[in-house]
């Protein structure tokens, strides 16, 4: 998904991030792991169950390099329960240097975050539909 962030010299950036329907049904055929957690939501809460995004912004290596500071989002779902407290329960979904943000888009990391959800629940199933996804045997999502 292209998320279309306006630039403060003029024209736009098409920030790329992951669809998330087709994310989490990635994750649900190939990780086991993954699949763990949502036979867990399955069998412990009931449906519609709540999506939940969280950003943090990292130094990878050196942190006294500031320039190398990224922004990251991720998603969740709160009925993973006590899974939550797992680094491996959240999906990352999209990254984004931090100063391109505080240098180049037109009111900074306030305005790529509200482009991002916009983008997210207007042009994405996940939140207006929903999605299915096998989690083996006779459950599904």
């Amino acid at each position: 998904m292209t998320v279309e962030l306006p630039l403060k010299d003029g024209g736009t950036f098409g920030w790329k991030v992951l669809d998330l329907a087709q994310l989490v049904q990635h994750y649900a055929t190939h990780s086991d792991l993954y699949r763990t957690f949502l036979r867990h939501a399955v069998t412990k809460y009931t449906p519609p169950y709540r999506g939940m995004i969280h950003e943090d912004e990292v130094t990878p290596g050196n942190m006294v390099m500031n320039r190398r500071k990224v922004h990251g989002w991720y998603f969740s779902l709160e009925e993973f329960g006590l899974y939550i407290r797992r680094e491996d329960s959240w999906i990352m979904f999209g990254s984004l240097m931090s100063d391109f943000v505080t240098s180049k888009v037109l009111g900074g990391f306030s305005c790529v975050v509200a482009a991002l959800y916009r983008a997210m629940i207007f042009r994405t199933q996940i939140f207006r539909d929903g999605i299915a996804v096998d989690i083996g045997g006779e459950n599904r999502l």
